[in-house]
């Protein structure tokens, strides 16, 4: 008795498809020389733009910190003049209290200053 699979195996593909291959390496000096200026320059956009990229970031930065400061001095600000202004309520508090009771004892008058019946 043999056992067997009722079907054929199907061959794998990797082993059909051939891999891709890799560039081929120069054969001469002058081409080598070429691949290398490319790859040279190549590599100086890369930095370049990365140099420009790095510049641009410090300077949003830079922006940043000052737009940090610029709030912070608004807000001391604000704070000094709401102090300010807590103290001149204060002020005019008193002064308004100090008017009525002002008011309030200018409108009497002694028995002695009435007119004689």
């Amino acid at each position: 008795m043999s056992f067997g699979l009722p079907y054929t195996l199907p061959r794998s593909l990797s082993s059909t498809i051939p891999y891709a291959s890799l560039p081929l390496p120069p054969c001469t000096q002058d081409e080598y020389q070429e691949r290398l200026a490319e790859s040279n320059h190549e590599s100086a956009t890369w930095k370049r733009k990365y140099n420009e990229a790095m510049l641009k970031m410090e300077t949003m930065s830079g922006q940043l910190e000052q737009n940090d400061h610029q709030l912070l001095k608004q807000r001391r600000q604000m704070i000094k003049r709401d102090e300010l202004l807590l103290v001149m309520d204060r002020l005019l508090d008193q002064y308004a209290n100090k008017k009525k009771r002002m008011d309030f004892f200018s409108g009497a008058h002694s028995d002695s200053d009435d007119p004689p019946a």
